[in-house]
């Protein structure tokens, strides 16, 4: 049976800053024997209740509400992908859609990144401090 882990995304204020990933972190694929938060990787699901949206320069990323589940991992935390592409809007272009998700950082900072893949290249998002999940 796989557990579901709902997690409520407070945000009080959204960081402006954006950190670009390098290729130094490894990225690999979640295992059977992958763990987020003492848990097995596998049977952790996050649940995005609503879309949501968040600018960055002249565009607007709406990430798809729906379950999330692990798909990579590196050395500072889990990749949850999103269950269908993140929109784009552009003010002077039509909409685009992106590959991405939710990053949940593992490395005690307790921070929950958006990330999205622009042309091969991934960018975090600062959004929130995550609470303690159940």
């Amino acid at each position: 049976m796989q557990r579901r882990l709902h997690i409520a995304i407070a945000l009080l204020a959204l960081p402006s800053a954006v950190a670009v990933l390098k290729s130094y972190g490894s990225v690999r694929p979640i295992t059977e024997r992958s763990e987020i938060d003492g848990r097995p990787a596998p049977c952790v699901t996050v649940v995005l209740a609503a879309p949501f949206s968040f600018k960055y320069f002249l565009s607007t990323y709406t990430l798809p509400a729906d379950r999330y589940m692990p798909a990579f991992e590196d050395d500072s935390g889990a990749y949850f992908a999103a269950p269908s592409k993140i929109v784009r809007s552009h003010i002077f272009a039509a909409p685009f859609l992106h590959e991405g998700g939710l990053y949940f950082r593992t490395d005690g900072s307790n921070r929950i990144d958006a990330y999205v893949v622009v042309r091969n290249q991934r960018f975090l998002y600062a959004l929130a401090e995550r609470a303690d999940a159940r």
